[in-house]
């Protein structure tokens, strides 16, 4: 798998929120879940949103990985960025970010 990085901020109910935006995508469309051991390192203090084409069993360990972040945002296709773990007051599980990818 193959990724990459971007620190980020997002306007959420009057407030600036900074994350990190992790992009996942697999090598050449194989999926390799060896390669799941190996993930880019991030300020926990700060929310995370994944995205990419990869299948959910490596969004699962992502969200996992980095479950001590502030929170997790997962990009979903139909609804964008939805947040689905949290830590903070600003945000809670179910929120819907306007976040383009």
């Amino acid at each position: 798998m193959k990724f990459q990085t971007e620190q980020r901020k997002v306007c959420f109910k009057e407030r600036e929120i900074p994350y990190t935006f992790v992009s996942a995508n697999m090598e050449d469309g194989v999926f390799d879940p060896t390669k799941l051991m190996f993930y880019p390192l991030i300020d926990f203090d700060k929310g995370v949103v994944i995205a990419g084409n990869i299948p959910l069993s490596a969004t699962a360990a992502l969200v996992h990985f980095y479950h001590f972040c502030a929170w997790i945002g997962i990009h979903d296709p139909e609804f964008g960025v939805v947040v689905v773990s949290s830590y903070t007051i600003y945000l809670k599980v179910g929120d819907l970010l306007p976040i383009a990818i």
